[in-house]
């Protein structure tokens, strides 16, 4: 069997129906993913667009590490160190969301 290690994050630009949401913490570990989408289809294991939103803002006020990533796990949304990495900017990227 072969493995492989992943060298680099991969950036998309690609927003999907079904976003997972990472939140680092200061020992960069998180808790897990949490799903989300503009109206979850599934209300037990999803929250709301402007839920995650929410999270996405204190967990930046707070200075966190904070990623998104698409369907295909491709980062979507990417906040560290107290910059945006990607996208160019957080309202192009909640405008894909909410649109």
């Amino acid at each position: 069997m072969t493995t492989f290690q992943l060298g680099q994050l991969v950036h998309s630009s690609e927003v999907s129906d079904s976003l997972r949401l990472y939140v680092y913490e200061a020992d960069g570990k998180h808790r897990g993913g949490i799903y989300f989408r503009r109206n979850p289809k599934f209300p037990d294991e999803e929250i709301t667009a402007e839920a995650a939103r929410k999270l996405v803002d204190r967990a930046i006020l707070d200075g966190k590490e904070v990623r998104v990533t698409n369907s295909g796990d491709f980062l979507v949304f990417h906040f560290k160190d107290g910059s945006l990495v990607h996208p160019e900017t957080v309202g192009g990227f909640w405008g894909k969301v909410f649109a």
